[in-house]
């Protein structure tokens, strides 16, 4: 039987928001669940100050890139990273994961009251 214009149809879907952020802790637990993490948000767009940093990047391999990570042998040197790149005027959103958990990022101040 052929559906009309005049015909209702009735749908319940389930609908959810995902944001960002949560894709990234999802990503952190599941893939980096023991690392010394950083995560910079949009390196492309910052590729510059990447580069002036002393990071070697290919921009053809950030064409579509949102996130990228970091993977350091001690916290302390993510924060060291954090620090440097959070000196540009215009810098990146940089976080800082530990054994799988977010511990701060450059738009807080937490840092003094962290012990590891």
């Amino acid at each position: 039987m052929k559906s009309t214009a005049s015909e209702s149809r009735v749908m319940s879907p389930t609908i959810y928001s995902v944001s960002f952020e949560d894709l990234v802790d999802v990503w952190v637990e599941s893939m980096h669940p023991e690392d010394n993490l950083l995560v910079i948000w949009d390196a492309l767009k910052h590729v510059d100050i990447l580069k002036s940093s002393g990071f070697v990047l290919e921009e053809y391999a950030l064409y579509n890139n949102k996130i990228l990570t970091i993977t350091v042998d001690d916290v302390r040197d993510c924060f060291h990273i954090m620090d440097v790149l959070s000196t540009y005027e215009e810098h990146p959103y940089i976080q800082i994961y530990y054994e799988g958990v977010l511990l701060t990022d450059n738009l807080e101040n937490l840092r003094e009251e962290i012990t590891i």
